[in-house]
């Protein structure tokens, strides 16, 4: 048979097309095929790092609010006093804060000292360990920071717990299933996005590696399978037909333009060959650039025929592959409620900042009251509220780049420096009440603000100092404070002088001086006033305005107490022994007269040393008495009742009542050396001295003076009749090795405003 020339060119041009066409298909088919497994990959790539970005995060929160609990000043004092009660009482508050399932305490080597379940002890513990355990039948994603004062006394752990939620949450974000299995020999699963179904098949074909990629592969699945820190394996998969949907479109599309592109064919021949063959080209280098994750390409097809409908089915395919990994990028670095920039974007906002040598201030801002909220309303509520805040911060903060630090708090950088007065506008801004479902909700916030570079850099340093100034103002009843330089090292001084309070005794760091007390009368000293010291070998001098007040909170004052009394009625004794009767104050704290056996163990060392009890004079604070007036009472009378006697310290900056002060059974009233030191300058203080003064000799109590600094203070004092002296005009505190060799030597008639004294005590 012979074919004519139009017939032939007809089928040459049909054969080519047909050869193209298919050739086209088959590129298609692949490239799309390729696509998807590339597709596929990448979308496990994202979810595996939107996984270890999440679980980083929850670790950075676990550590952060971990650290926080570490550094705070009365959990370490728990800590160092061994107080379960407190030490419970602070995991269980903090964990509180950011909903952790697990609390936890281990000793410096690692065992469990408490927790809220049961838990292995950690060999080779170390700071910041993010890891996960397992405790009764569930796994928890576990961080352990160490606490200090200075040394380490102990590692505190706060955990979350690897659950439903959080694969659920992976897959909100990732668009894959995720299932945390345990990495042991009888397989188990934690939690699964899967089917039931499907967790069941998995079990199965897990007991045999072999088996598993069979299985992803019967179930149209790709998997990828990853360990983490622990007893626990991670299983992200996606969805093979899935990923092929807008591919199967795009097939059918190309399958229906090459049968009309067939029968068009037939009929004009050549002169539609270019303009088919074009386009198809166009569409097979968009297929292959596809494949190649490239979906930048634009991809245009003239006309609307179905070669225009495939362009454009490529082109909304390859918009939406780019939107879905834009838009799980943009979840990273995003809170997911207020939609603010997150820690992340913070990081990086101040990384950028310090680089280009910029000074700003990064205020932490703080809902007070929000647990309290969240606790009576309800977390839709308090989001909505959330919501509301930022909108007003951005309305009335123009000057400011605005941050989602926590669930309360935000954070605030500005490059001005901003004033107190500027942050107290902001405040009352915020002081309206906000509307939701019809109601008010009245919420309460405090501002804590450090600067950069003046204070620190880096973004935790940063945080950190604006938490400290928080916790400042929070003990202040304020709601604004700056962090004040310094202030950091002296909360790690006081940490470590609290720490090192309990081995002080122990080490014989401490040390007592005695401060000569003068009878006007007799012209001699007939007491004096123990005082304790104490020098450490790595913090240096340590006054008692330091250590005291932290004694008494740890409750190592009582401990403290009793060794001051031991040591002072020793040497009361040894001077006896040596001829020289004097007579000893000591002070007591509030603790102390609140110790029922005090008044037995002050009568035994009396027995011990041969004392008796006219030699010892207690001196206790007018705060002391008020904290419990009725036991402080109590406590004195059983004292006096011993025969020892008694004084009121510091009279007058306290704030007891006259009624109070002739109810205590005190024999002597000590006034204050803040209007002893200026009296000679001072008519106010000679008017106070005075009359207290007149007031206590007409209650029958003795007074001393303390912080006689000249002559001219005892000329007043001696006229206004004052019993005791003491001070540097006199004498300074004296080692215990001195005072016998000054008391001797002393020639009271060179040092007397008056002739009075006309000869040399002995």
């Amino acid at each position: 048979m012979k074919f004519s020339l139009t017939q032939r060119l007809t089928g040459v041009l049909i054969g080519v097309l047909v050869l193209t066409l298919t050739t086209i298909s088959l590129a298609t088919v692949v490239a799309t095929s390729q696509s998807t497994e590339r597709t596929l990959q990448r979308e496990l790539a994202v979810s595996e790092r939107v996984l270890y970005s999440l679980l980083h995060q929850r670790g950075q929160q676990l550590v952060q609010a971990a650290s926080v609990l570490a550094d705070d000043f009365g959990f370490r004092q728990a800590v160092a006093s061994d107080d379960e009660d407190t030490i419970v009482s602070a995991l269980s508050n903090h964990g509180r804060r950011i909903d952790s399932d697990l609390m936890v305490l281990f000793s410096p080597s690692g065992e469990v000292s408490i927790s809220t379940h049961e838990l292995p002890d950690i060999e080779n513990i170390a700071a910041g360990d993010v890891g996960f355990v397992e405790s009764e039948g569930n796994t928890y994603q576990l961080v352990v920071v160490p606490v200090r004062a200075p040394h380490l006394m102990a590692w505190v752990g706060l955990g979350f717990v690897v659950d439903q939620e959080l694969a659920a949450q992976l897959k909100g974000l990732t668009n894959a299933d995720v299932t945390f299995l345990s990495d042991q020999e009888n397989t188990e699963i934690y939690a699964s996005t899967l089917a039931v179904n499907l967790q069941h098949d998995l079990l199965a074909a897990l007991q045999n590696e072999a088996l598993a990629d069979d299985w992803y592969e019967s179930q149209g699945l790709r998997g990828q399978r990853l360990s983490l820190d622990g007893p626990v394996e991670v299983l992200l998969s996606v969805s093979y037909q899935a990923a092929q949907g807008p591919f199967r479109v795009l097939r059918q599309q190309l399958i229906l333009v090459i049968v009309v592109t067939l029968l068009v064919s037939l009929l004009i021949g050549s002169l539609w060959g270019r303009r088919i063959v074009k386009p198809l080209k166009k569409l097979a280098l968009a297929a292959q650039q596809i494949a190649q994750g490239r979906y930048d390409t634009s991809i245009k097809v003239s006309g609307n025929d179905e070669l225009a409908q495939l362009g454009n089915s490529f082109q909304k395919m390859q918009e939406a592959i780019a939107e879905r990994e834009q838009h799980i990028s943009y979840q990273l670095y995003h809170d997911t409620v207020t939609d603010l920039p997150n820690r992340r974007l913070l990081a990086r906002e101040t990384e950028n900042r310090a680089k280009a040598g910029e000074s700003f201030q990064l205020a932490v801002l703080t809902i007070t009251n929000f647990k309290q909220l969240n606790d009576t309303f309800g977390q839709d509520v308090c989001e909505q509220l959330l919501k509301q805040v930022k909108v007003r911060l951005l309305r009335v903060s123009d000057n400011f780049w605005l941050a989602s630090l926590s669930e309360d708090k935000f954070v605030l950088l500005t490059t001005e420096c901003t004033s107190e007065t500027e942050y107290f506008q902001l405040l009352e801004c915020l002081k309206t009440p906000f509307e939701y479902a019809q109601a008010s909700y009245f919420l309460s916030f405090a501002l804590g603000i450090s600067e950069s570079p003046e204070h620190a850099i880096e973004l935790d340093h940063l945080l950190r100092q604006a938490h400290i100034a928080l916790m400042r103002i929070s003990r202040e009843h304020h709601n604004i404070g700056f962090y004040q330089a310094g202030e950091d090292e002296y909360h790690m001084r006081q940490l470590a002088i609290s720490g090192a309070l309990k081995d002080a005794i122990k080490l014989n760091q401490f040390s007592l001086v005695y401060q000569p007390q003068l009878d006007l009368e007799a012209g001699q000293v007939v007491a004096v006033e123990a005082l304790i010291r104490w020098q450490h070998h790595e913090l240096g001098f340590i006054g008692p305005d330091e250590f005291i007040p932290l004694a008494e909170q740890s409750g190592d004052i009582q401990a403290l107490t009793r060794w001051v009394l031991q040591e002072a009625m020793s040497q009361a004794a040894e001077w006896q022994e040596q001829g020289l009767e004097l007579r000893i104050a000591i002070n007591l704290s509030a603790a102390d007269l609140l110790d029922s056996s005090l008044v037995n163990y002050i009568q035994a060392l009396l027995a011990d040393c041969k004392l008796s009890p006219r030699h010892l004079l207690l001196e206790v604070t007018e705060s002391a008495v008020i904290e419990n007036p009725e036991k402080a009472q109590r406590s004195l009378q059983q004292l006096r009742d011993a025969g020892m006697h008694l004084a009121i310290d510091d009279y007058g900056t306290g704030y007891s009542s006259l009624a109070q002060l002739r109810a205590l059974p005190v024999t002597e009233l000590k006034i204050d050396k803040s209007f002893v030191m200026q009296l000679d300058s001072s008519v106010d203080d000679q008017t106070i001295v005075s009359s207290t003064i007149e007031l206590a000799h007409r209650l029958g109590l003795k007074v001393v003076a303390e912080g006689v600094e000249n002559k001219a203070s005892w000329r007043l004092l001696q006229e206004y009749g004052c019993d005791l002296l003491q001070g540097y005009y006199i004498a300074r505190p004296l080692p215990e090795d001195q005072v016998l060799s000054w008391i001797t030597s002393l020639d009271i008639s060179s040092i007397s405003p008056a002739n009075k004294y006309r000869y040399k005590t002995k």
